[in-house]
């Protein structure tokens, strides 16, 4: 089974954009970059929160054993250590100064394991803190970004359909998916579970059955076409206005670079198991949900 995390365009996508979508990419990349950052972030926090779990339960068993060692010197202080001064006996009198030198260097050796404990638990505390905070400011700027390329878009929508000019986006929220299938894998921040690590997928994987068919979301020009190894029969579409449409994971395909296609026309077929599929502008995976018909 070909299981797909994150697609890698092996050649530059270039095309001549507007100014209002050259912006829309700038922001698109910055989205990009934002929720990536936000990811690293989670990581981060996961980790310290683990960090600081462990150095806790260092910590308890560590007091467990200071308090055996409080009520074992506790016992030791009946004893007078005046009487080595009367043993006669070389052997013993070494044998208890070793036994009190280590049990000295016991005591020394735990109380200083248990003081660095504290401070590890409380430089991981500041680092949490400090990791929440960046959190908090990644979301913050994560919603400005967004409310500034949604008021970009809108208008950028406007001007498109009021001078009849073509691109992919003015089929924003009308696109059909590329094929009727379940999605095993949305667009975004990943958790493996088993492996415990986050994977950022660019697009989206199906889980579809072999021979279902594949078809394009948008009217454009094959621009790319080939065999590629794990990802089988791969195809990219490139739309209006420098947007583009991947497809990985195909057989018996009816379209070769060059040709044309229509919106909805069929591309193929599923060679089998896992299908994948990308949008993007210019080179930024843009997360396809909110364009396909609701």
């Amino acid at each position: 089974m070909i299981k797909f995390i994150a697609f890698v365009l092996f050649f530059s996508l270039q095309g001549i954009a507007s100014k209002e979508g050259e912006q829309l990419a700038n922001i698109e990349r910055r989205l990009n970059a934002s929720l990536e950052d936000k990811t690293f972030l989670f990581v981060e926090k996961e980790q310290l929160e683990i960090e600081i779990s462990a150095i806790r339960t260092k910590i308890k068993s560590k007091k467990k054993l200071i308090v055996k060692r409080l009520r074992a010197l506790a016992s030791l202080k009946q004893y007078s250590w005046g009487k080595l001064l009367l043993i006669n006996d070389l052997n013993k009198l070494d044998r208890d100064i070793k036994i009190l030198k280590n049990l000295n260097k016991y005591d020394y050796d735990l109380f200083k394991e248990y003081s660095s404990s504290l401070k590890q638990l409380a430089l991981a505390r500041n680092n949490l803190q400090e990791t929440e905070t960046d959190i908090q400011k990644n979301v913050e700027s994560l919603k400005t970004q967004q409310e500034q390329f949604y008021q970009l878009e809108a208008q950028q929508m406007k001007f498109l359909q009021h001078a009849k000019k073509d691109s992919l986006l003015v089929y924003k929220g009308h696109l059909t998916r590329p094929l009727e299938s379940s999605i095993k894998q949305d667009f975004g921040t990943l958790r493996d579970k088993d492996n415990q690590f986050y994977l950022i997928n660019r697009g989206e994987l199906y889980t579809a059955s072999p021979g279902l068919t594949v078809r394009a979301i948008g009217p454009g020009k094959v621009i790319f076409r080939d065999d590629l190894m794990l990802w089988r029969e791969t195809l990219i579409i490139q739309h209006a206005d420098n947007y583009y449409s991947v497809y990985a994971g195909m057989n018996n395909l009816s379209k070769s670079v060059g040709d044309l296609v229509e919106k909805n026309e069929q591309l193929g077929a599923v060679a089998g198991g896992d299908f994948y599929f990308e949008l993007r502008h210019f080179d930024n995976p843009i997360n396809p949900k909110s364009w396909y018909r609701k």
